[in-house]
């Protein structure tokens, strides 16, 4: 369902005045591009690009050219789902650049070394172990669970939301 693609859904009543934002504000320009990190799309509106802030490889996602209503609200969503929780293999928030007259919002996440497990699979012909595909399957089961038993539904589970962070290491994003 293209309306459910990307998104993570709450049946929590919260309002955005109850957000905390448990991550640093940042300015765009302290995001520097990293050279030969080729970036990668997540899902059909979003762009996920290396770079570094304070010396510290990161992933930045911001929305492309994607004029698709469906997708319009989609980085506002993940910030507000994301603010409410934390996992070892849900992608770990680390930043934001906020929206302005500029940019886009701008979301900084961990590192992401490898790319997408699509990314990896189907644009870099990777094919991953029997192990490896445990391991994933493992982790990105032990993230449902976590937002299960929250009462966090995630409705895009496809090679596109699985980020390796590290050859042994998958999150899930959104």
């Amino acid at each position: 369902d293209k309306m459910k693609h990307d998104k993570m859904i709450s049946d929590n009543n919260s309002s955005n005045s109850e957000r905390s934002l448990r991550v640093p504000k940042l300015n765009s320009t302290t995001l520097k591009t990293m050279r030969n990190s080729p970036s990668y799309m997540m899902g059909s509106s979003t762009m996920m690009t290396s770079k570094l802030w304070n010396l510290t490889r990161v992933t930045v996602r911001e929305k492309t050219d994607n004029k698709n209503k469906v997708d319009k609200d989609i980085l506002e969503n993940e910030l507000s789902n994301l603010c409410k929780i934390s996992h070892p293999h849900i992608l770990l928030l680390m930043g934001v650049c906020p929206a302005n007259d500029d940019q886009s919002l701008q979301l900084v996440f961990e590192h992401v070394h490898l790319g997408s497990l699509y990314e990896w699979m189907h644009q870099q012909g990777k094919v991953p172990t029997l192990k490896h595909c445990a391991d994933i399957i493992i982790q990105i089961t032990d993230a449902l669970i976590f937002l299960h038993n929250l009462h966090f539904l995630h409705c895009a589970i496809t090679s596109h939301a699985v980020q390796l962070v590290s050859t042994s290491f998958a999150k899930l994003g959104q």
